[in-house]
């Protein structure tokens, strides 16, 4: 994972010249011209903003980093390319700072490509009789080919876990997605971390919407003294045969 954040204040000249008034079109943050103007073929990046800073990583679309501030989920290697959307850029004068930082993925197979069959395998595990399976329809996943169900036909808890390393003393967020059945009745479902000799949990409590779209849920928690805790998800039956799909299992040191 990858987050680029620009120091937005900072200005580049595009004529070259520092003695140039601040014009909005020649002094430039990286948020580009103000007003937006879409830049036209012969520029790196046409149809965003002229003179924005702009990203690219490897064969991918060209973004505007000032519209794009959340972290990005790239999953390959290759080389992130970052510039001015600007032809000319010969003549630029000055400088964007800019901080880039890489996030390593705590959890392991969290978009369950890596499970070849449908029974649920290492690195995740099971809590609860009900049935947990493997799905491979890219129709129905977040992302890619894969997702993880929980069945609950019953009142108990059923859930999938992994024990995951963090460092001591530092915060996370633990983001996942979570999909029901538009008519289903499960409003018991949780996700979260649970930390050696705490309860609760630091879990967010949440259930099924009308839209049938998978839901993202995240949870922040500082890691204390530990360097492991336990990612859970789950939910707990209502008496009627009900099922969660999961999918792209992520969490980010803060």
């Amino acid at each position: 994972m990858v987050r680029i954040t620009p120091r937005s204040t900072d200005e580049v000249s595009t004529t070259g010249w520092w003695w140039q008034p601040a014009e909005g079109w020649n002094w430039v943050t990286p948020g580009g011209v103000q007003p937006r103007q879409a830049a036209p073929a012969g520029y790196p990046a046409p149809g965003l903003n002229q003179n924005s800073l702009v990203g690219r990583f490897n064969a991918f679309s060209s973004f505007e980093v000032m519209q794009n501030q959340r972290c990005l989920q790239v999953g390959t290697f290759g080389t992130f390319d970052l510039r001015i959307n600007d032809p000319q850029d010969w003549d630029n004068f000055g400088a964007w700072n800019i901080d880039v930082k890489v996030y390593r993925n705590q959890v392991l197979d969290g978009g369950f490509e890596g499970q070849r069959g449908q029974s649920i395998s290492s690195p995740w595990l099971t809590e609860g009789a009900s049935s947990k399976v493997i799905a491979t329809a890219p129709s129905g996943s977040h992302s890619g080919s894969r997702f993880a169900i929980i069945s609950n036909g019953g009142q108990g808890w059923n859930a999938l876990v992994q024990p995951i390393p963090v460092r001591p003393n530092t915060e996370y967020e633990v983001i996942g997605f979570f999909k029901f059945h538009p008519n289903s009745r499960v409003n018991t479902a949780f996700f979260g971390v649970r930390l050696p000799g705490v309860w609760p949990p630091k879990e967010s409590h949440f259930g099924s919407d009308s839209s049938g779209l998978y839901q993202r849920i995240n949870v922040r928690f500082k890691s204390a003294d530990n360097t492991s805790v336990t990612l859970f998800a789950g939910f707990w039956g209502v008496n009627s045969p009900e099922f969660m799909q999961i999918d792209d299992i992520i969490v980010l040191s803060a």
